[in-house]
């Protein structure tokens, strides 16, 4: 496909573990693929728990998600090794008013970044497009405020959603550390790639993870998906 196509959307593969859900058209059966996925190891008393809490919370995380510009969400939350391992990303479009060849790295840091630390133009299959990593540290009561937004109509698109056994997790976590001052530490990669055919229409594939002794790895896998994209 050359820069003078035009394309109707994007296809990106993603390993096993990985869940994918629509916003718009085909939004509801997506809900209830994930709904199916996230449950298909509970019974019983969790099983009734989660289920009501997921059909209640889903839609409106999806259509926050939708007003805030975003196509498509990942979830990955799987126990690795007797470890809980969750991390999402997020696919939305942006419109930046200007191509990618009248935008310097500081215009697009600002919007792929968000206080980056790290920032590099690169080429994929796709094309040239830009990445950008930042690594937060939030207090406990500051990722309180965060959940709280997220379960709460937020619609910000650099605060990629919670599914809900992050959130659980939070909750149990704010508990027990809120007054302790300990920081949360995270990382967020950020992908802007030009639409072709579409000036100054970018796709947005933002990624983030509670850093942990895995994190390394999932920045590595998230990068590797990334690779995988086409345009369609």
């Amino acid at each position: 496909m050359t820069a003078s196509d035009t394309v109707s959307g994007y296809r990106i593969t993603v390993p096993a573990g990985w869940q994918r859900v629509t916003t718009g058209d085909g939004s509801a059966e997506s809900i209830e693929r994930f709904i199916a996925w996230k449950l298909r190891k509970q019974s019983g008393r969790d099983h009734v728990l989660t289920e009501r809490a997921l059909r209640e919370q889903m839609p409106r995380l999806v259509s926050d998600a939708e007003a805030a510009g975003a196509l498509d969400l990942y979830v990955f939350s799987e126990e690795i090794r007797g470890v809980p391992v969750v991390m999402s990303f997020v696919v939305s479009m942006t419109y930046l008013g200007a191509s990618a060849a009248d935008l310097d790295e500081a215009d697009l840091a600002e919007v792929a970044g968000f206080g980056a630390t790290e920032s590099e133009f690169v080429d994929l299959e796709v094309g040239r497009c830009f990445r950008a990593v930042e690594h937060r540290a939030s207090t406990v009561a500051e990722f309180r405020r965060l959940v709280a937004g997220q379960f709460a109509g937020s619609a910000q698109l650099d605060l990629p959603k919670a599914d809900t056994a992050q959130a659980f997790e939070a909750v149990a976590l704010i508990r027990n550390e809120e007054s302790s001052g300990r920081m949360l530490p995270s990382t967020r990669v950020s992908y802007l790639l030009p639409v072709p055919a579409s000036p100054g229409a970018f796709l947005l594939v933002v990624f983030s993870c509670d850093d942990s002794s895995f994190s390394e790895v999932q920045v590595l896998m998230f990068d590797a998906i990334v690779t995988t994209l086409k345009w369609v």
